[in-house]
This record gives structure tokens, C-alpha cells and sequence, in this order.
């Protein structure tokens, strides 16, 4: 081992081989070279909780709790503070501490700087040992170390900042929240939400990474993203239970809390306030994906994008409504949020359907790219949520992107091949679909 990213990953392997006492030692000498290592601080406690050393962990728990609410690192609190709760539950009430402190009515909400964790590529010394005391000696030298937080980088912030989504609730909803969520503490390689499954939970990352994938009809799986503390996902799940279009897998061991909505029912209004929020928060992170994943938008620089968020308008449809009509020109370009649609060209007595698009996918710009009316109609197959971007917006696109033009025009070409393939005959040079699945 040449570094403490590689001790740190010594303890864990220890640790989830149930050498509990190997695994503390190893943690010890982690935190004693990076006193500030908070993961390495929430494993020791693990691991005394492990040896049966209930009181000493339940100490251990409670002052990374208090460190990290007031430094900044409020899901890491939690974490601390569901463990603690799960043991002495007369404890649950510590977390209306941190709701208190990030509630949108606290005086202590603001822009800050929270002072970073230690580096995994730090070097070990060279005579940097894990310590050799007896147990009896050792788990006591480790609840003294692990509970001390007087080193003179144990600064707090003036200001703290916000909790993504949550942050949004005054301190009693907040409260409520955190009474009511679940902790899930999982190993590398475990799947978290399976791509097709229903659920009405949506969870916050508090410590650890994982990775988005998507499994198409091929069997080809495509990674989406890799997301990291603090971060949310699994909100379209949790507004609509619909099922869930990609599979999430931890790629390191993970703590994430799990907003579901059947706890959160009978929580009084929390609903009431959280529903909105989520639902703009997962507007917007849909949004953003299209914009940064559809030849559509790719021309756009950044600043063009945020503002043409802004000019997407939601509309609700019921299953079998008719979004767009073959031969009638589109409303405007549209945006799955939610649910289901089916795109579908006839010719003739014959008709055929040439997709099914879900969540993120676009329809309907290449009817207002041509001017003329759209080759396939839309369909909801169920009751569903879409984003529409309005003709005289989607005409302005153009009129400031001239090149934007060229590359659709080049799109439709392909896609008049996509309809003589489908029609054998029946499609000429001009003919095109205005379907764009996003992938």
C-alpha cells in the first residue's frame, strides 16, 4: 500500500469480510493521518458497533454527526444520526438538529465554501503503522480518536449551504422528512434500482458514487452517468411510479437516503410542499440532458441553453389523446417527461409503428423544420407528461443558428430512408419522420 486511498481501501475489504477488529485497526491509523477523513471516522464506528462495543460507536456516531451538520456535510450527518437512532431511539429526535440548521428558514443558509475531505492519493510515511494495542486498549484508543474533533482544520463555515431539493422546506417539513426517510447502506456492485422496476422512492446520495445504465433491446448496456455525493435520482419514479427507464448501480460502498412516498403521506403536508419542488427539479435535469444529448440543441452554447429552458411550457395529456396528427403541422417540439407515446405513419389502409419514445426522447421538430404537416402521429399510451417548446421559440432557433438548419436537414434525409424502409415505395426523396430518440 503506497497511499491511504489504498489503506482506506484495505479497511473496507476487511470490514466487509467481517474482520471487524482488523478492519478498526486499519480506519485508526487512516484518521490518524488525515484527522478530517469523515469515512474513515463513520467506519470506526461501524466497526466498534461491529465488536459489540455499542456505547463507544453510539459516541463515535453522535460527534460525527454534530462535526458534520455544522461543517457542511448535513447527509453525512444523517447517516450518522439513523444509525444512532436505530440503536437508542430516543435518540431519532437529534435530527431536528440538522432541519434546524437547513430548513429555508434558517439564518445560517447562504453561498459558502465547505472545506474539502482529504485526498486518497496522499502518500503513507514510511513508518505510518496500523496500530498493535489489545483490543481492550484498542477500541477505547479508537472511540478517543474518532470523537476528537479539536484539530485546528476543524473549521466551520459562517454559512452553510442548501441540501439540494430538501433545503427548499422550512425546518419543521424538513424535520418531517428526516424523521421519515430510510437509510440504505450498500457495497460496491449492488443494484439499486432496476431498470423496469416500479416504486414510488426517490434517494439522495450521501456518501459514495454510483452509476446510471440503461440496457437497450440489443442487450447493448450504455452508462449515462456517474453521479456522486448530494446528489438526487429516481425523482420520475417517485412523482408518477412509473417504471424506471435506466438501472442504478453503486459503484463504491454507498449510505443514501430514501425519500418513498408512502412514508411521506401521512407526514402532513410535506407532500404538498416537496411534490413541486421535485417535479421542477426533475424538469430541469431532464431538460438538460436532452439539450447536451440531441443534435437539436447541440450548436447551442451554454448560456443559450439555460435560457431556452426557460421557454418550455408542461402540459398534461390523457392516455390515447392524439399529440400530433399525421398530415397537420406540430404545435412545436416536445419533450417526454413522463409516460409513454407511440409514433405512427400510415399509408393507405396500412399503418406501422415506427417507435415508442419515453422519457428524455424529442418529437416534432422536423414537421416545424419543414413547415409542412407532420409524417406520423403521436400518441399517448398512457396518461403523460411533456415539455413543449413553442413554434415561434423553435423559429427564432433557427433565425439565430443558421447552421442548425444544414445539420437538421441532414437528419431528415436519414430519416426519409428510416420511412422508404418501413414503406417500400412509398417515400420519396422528401419524405421524413420527425422522430429524435434519445439514447
Amino acid at each position: 500500500m503506497q497511499t491511504v486511498g489504498e489503506l482506506k481501501q484495505a479497511a473496507d475489504e476487511q470490514l466487509f469480510s467481517n474482520e471487524y477488529e482488523q478492519a478498526l485497526r486499519l480506519y485508526l491509523q487512516v484518521v490518524e493521518l488525515q484527522p478530517l477523513h469523515l469515512d474513515a471516522r463513520l467506519r470506526i464506528a461501524d466497526s466498534l458497533l461491529a465488536l459489540g462495543e455499542v456505547q463507544r460507536a453510539a459516541v463515535v456516531y453522535t460527534r460525527l454527526a454534530q462535526y458534520a451538520a455544522h461543517a457542511g456535510y448535513p447527509l453525512r450527518a444523517l447517516t450518522a444520526l439513523k444509525v444512532l437512532g436505530a440503536l437508542e431511539p430516543e435518540l431519532r429526535g437529534l435530527v431536528r438538529g440538522v432541519s434546524e440548521l437547513y430548513g429555508r428558514d434558517s439564518a445560517r443558509l447562504g453561498r459558502s465554501v465547505r472545506r474539502s475531505l482529504p485526498g486518497a492519493d496522499e502518500p503513507l510515511p514510511r513508518r505510518s503503522l496500523a496500530p498493535q494495542d489489545p483490543l481492550s486498549d484498542l477500541v477505547e484508543q479508537a472511540e478517543r480518536i474518532a470523537s476528537d474533533y479539536t484539530h485546528k482544520d476543524a473549521l466551520f463555515p459562517d454559512k452553510l449551504m442548501p441540501i439540494p431539493l430538501l433545503s427548499t422546506l422550512d425546518h419543521d417539513d424538513l424535520g418531517r422528512v428526516f424523521d421519515v426517510c430510510g437509510l440504505l447502506r450498500v457495497r460496491p456492485g449492488a443494484v439499486l434500482a432496476e431498470q423496469g422496476s416500479q416504486g414510488r422512492s426517490m434517494y439522495m446520495l450521501a456518501r459514495g458514487s454510483v452509476r446510471v445504465e440503461r440496457t437497450h433491446s440489443d442487450g447493448r448496456v450504455q452508462e449515462l452517468a456517474t453521479l456522486g455525493e448530494g446528489t438526487a435520482f429516481g425523482e420520475l419514479s417517485f412523482l408518477s411510479g412509473a417504471p424506471r427507464k435506466s438501472a442504478v448501480v453503486a459503484v463504491t460502498d454507498c449510505d443514501l437516503l430514501e425519500l418513498s412516498w408512502a412514508a411521506l403521506e401521512p407526514a402532513g403536508n410535506v407532500l404538498e410542499h416537496l411534490r413541486p419542488v421535485v417535479a421542477e427539479f426533475a424538469r430541469e435535469r431532464l431538460l438538460s440532458h436532452v439539450m447536451a444529448s440531441s443534435p437539436l440543441f447541440a450548436p447551442l452554447e451554454t448560456r443559450q441553453r439555460l435560457d431556452l429552458v426557460k421557454r418550455f411550457v408542461e402540459l398534461e395529456v390523457p392516455a390515447g389523446a392524439e399529440i400530433v396528427r399525421q398530415g397537420d403541422p406540430s404545435a412545436g417540439a416536445y419533450v417526454v417527461l413522463r409516460g409513454e407515446v407511440a409514433v405512427q405513419r400510415s399509408e393507405g389502409e396500412r399503418s406501422i409503428e415506427l417507435a415508442r419514445l419515453a422519457s428524455g426522447e424529442l418529437f416534432g421538430e422536423m414537421s416545424l423544420l419543414s413547415g409542412a404537416g407532420a409524417t406520423a402521429t403521436v400518441q399517448a399510451l398512457e396518461p403523460t407528461a411533456l415539455l413543449l417548446l413553442a413554434k415561434p421559440y423553435f423559429d427564432r432557433l433557427l433565425e439565430a443558428l443558421p447552421d442548425l438548419r444544414a445539420q437538421l436537414e441532414q437528419l431528415a434525409d436519414r430519416r426519409s430512408q428510416q420511412i422508404a424502409a418501413s414503406f417500400p415505395g412509398s417515400a420519396d426523396d422528401h419524405d421524413f419522420v420527425e422522430v429524435e430518440v434519445l439514447v
